[in-house]
């Protein structure tokens, strides 16, 4: 029986591990409690430039050949996603998006880790001004390794960012994530744990 239930363990550690890829944050202070050597482009004082466009130590692309900077706020000349790079494993940032009009709206966007279709997340944007429109996020990966990601607003609408910073996770192993697991792994944990479970009960039975 003790064995049995080692074994289970065992299925619910291996299944957690393997769908583990990282951790959204939206508490800016527990993001940075567990981050370090953080760097911030802000996008102040900036003059229109090109495309790509750097800002310390953090790489912005997009459709278009030029990036207007509307009151230290980076955009895109035309309705694109912008693409992120940075040498870090740790991102954080604030995010707006705005119509045609140029007034901030409340709709999503989506943020994708290394162009993955499956690690992505969906972040709800409001109204406001340039002081209130803006939502912070940030992302933990489980990797040591560099990470990317692509930010999308919704379509005819222009993306803005704040600010954005990057650095590397303090802990290699634990990402400080509280975060529920997935549902996948959830039913494969407990679909593993029923079976070594319902062989333990046939054992004993043929034991009695």
């Amino acid at each position: 029986m003790k064995k049995t239930i080692l074994t289970f363990i065992g299925v619910v550690a291996l299944a957690s591990s393997a769908n583990a890829q990282g951790t959204w944050y939206t508490n800016r202070a527990l993001w940075e409690s567990l981050v370090t050597n953080v760097s911030t482009a802000t996008y102040e004082d900036e003059a229109s430039g090109s495309n790509p466009f750097v800002q310390n130590g953090v790489t912005a692309t997009a459709v278009g050949d030029w990036w207007p900077f509307d009151e230290g706020k980076l955009t895109t000349s035309s309705v694109s996603p912008i693409t992120f790079t940075f040498a870090g494993n740790s991102f954080g940032g604030y995010f707006a998006m705005t119509n045609a009009a140029g007034t901030y709206i409340a709709n999503h966007m989506d943020l994708s880790i290394d162009g993955s279709l499956t690690n992505v997340e969906r972040l709800a944007t409001k109204t406001g001004n340039a002081d209130t429109a803006y939502t912070w996020l940030g992302y933990i990966s489980d990797s040591s390794s560099p990470i990317s990601v692509k930010v999308s607003p919704t379509s005819d609408n222009f993306l803005y960012v704040d600010s954005f910073s990057f650095g590397q996770r303090t802990n290699p192993t634990n990402p400080g994530s509280n975060v529920a697991p997935e549902p996948g792994t959830l039913a494969l944990a407990l679909t593993g744990g029923g079976a070594l479970l319902g062989l333990c009960i046939r054992r004993r039975r043929m034991h009695n």
